[in-house]
């Protein structure tokens, strides 16, 4: 089955539709925040699934308001990544979902928010994992051997319960935030010898 979402949508909200319509798919999503563009556009992922395994293609609007539709294969995924082929925004995108079992898609559902719950800053004030794990294993453990784990500058700091998330526990800027994920990628740096990438994407940030 194909499903049509815009980019803005709420991919959680999205997981449970397509559950409360017996599709399956798209269950890892179910406590992923953000929107279905931002999740193409990083590729985002769970529990062994992750948006290039459902996406058929998107629409996207290019700088000067062109609007082209590219297939799944022209975005060239990668582990958190997505390479677009041209300039712009995505706007839209067209999902494939199989046919299955809502009972055993709920139970799936489920069993993964159980799992982030144990696991993860579940109702902390985060934007999900900041950190992409590099190929000779996970980011988490070299930030924790790091002696980072629980390290903040301002009002914002690395989870307690996650090393890989930010937490905001008050009101931290866009400067904090950056300030605190080079602090972590430099002792990363120097301890393991480690170039520690960003899931996120950041723009428009100011320099002094």
């Amino acid at each position: 089955s194909l499903v049509a979402a815009g980019a803005g949508a709420s991919l959680p909200r999205l997981a449970r539709m397509a559950s409360a319509r017996s599709l399956t798919g798209l269950s890892f999503a179910a406590g992923i925040p953000g929107t279905v563009g931002g999740a193409i556009k990083n590729n985002a992922g769970a529990f062994g699934r992750e948006m290039a395994q459902v996406v058929q293609e998107v629409e996207i609007c290019s700088l000067k308001g062109e609007m082209r539709t590219f297939s799944a294969k022209d975005l060239h995924f990668g582990y958190r990544f997505c390479r677009l082929p041209m300039k712009g925004i995505i706007c839209k995108a067209i999902l494939k979902l199989e046919r299955g079992e809502k009972e055993d898609i709920l139970r799936e559902m489920e069993e993964y928010r159980r799992i982030r719950r144990e696991k993860q800053p579940v109702g902390r004030r985060t934007a999900g994992s900041v950190f992409r794990n590099p190929h000779q294993g996970s980011a988490a453990r070299y930030i924790e051997q790091a002696g980072c784990k629980g390290l903040d500058i301002g009002v914002a700091r690395i989870s307690p319960h996650h090393a890989k998330s930010i937490e905001n526990f008050a009101n931290a800027t866009s400067d904090d935030i950056e300030i605190l994920i080079e602090e972590v990628q430099k002792k990363v740096r120097e301890i393991h010898g480690l170039d520690l990438d960003l899931e996120m994407e950041i723009v428009a940030c100011k320099k002094d």
